[in-house]
């Protein structure tokens, strides 16, 4: 019974696990894509009203220590109609965590990372290219700042 406010162009998602992909996921999905899913039918009338367009989700650390599964992310490569993007600086590892990466057989964060390196395109904000209608992009370590007006 919560009312979203689904009425802008882009729409910023916070954090950088299962929950945020799944929220991001959802508003960047078709009409017939959620049809296919056990949604309710009130949340699929309103999301079918939607005008958004971009989704961008921020974390404040790296892609390496996102907390998001390979296979939540990779539910995001399944979308029609939805183009995919990372930051490529987010993607850049410092020193310790590509020696935790190289030393440890840590293949849920190879997984993601090298999922997140297919979203990288050089054309990351400008209007919405090909033909796809909405956007979903990754912004990592990125720190909230206050509005002092």
């Amino acid at each position: 019974d919560f009312p979203f406010d689904l009425g802008h162009e882009k729409v910023a998602v916070i954090g950088q696990g299962n929950v945020a992909i799944d929220i991001a996921r959802i508003l960047c999905c078709s009409r017939k894509e959620l049809a296919h899913t056990d949604i309710s039918q009130h949340a699929l009338e309103v999301l079918s009203a939607s005008q958004v367009k971009e989704v961008h989700v921020y974390g404040r650390r790296s892609a390496f220590h996102a907390s998001f599964t390979p296979s939540e992310i990779k539910e995001m490569t399944k979308l029609v109609d939805c183009s995919l993007h990372v930051d490529p600086l987010g993607l850049n590892l410092d020193p310790v965590e590509q020696k935790e990466l190289d030393i440890q057989d840590n293949v849920f964060r190879k997984k993601n990372l090298d999922i997140l390196k297919s979203f990288v395109h050089e054309n990351q904000s400008g209007p919405i290219t090909g033909n796809y209608h909405k956007r979903f992009v990754l912004h990592f370590n990125r720190t909230p700042q206050a509005d002092n007006q």
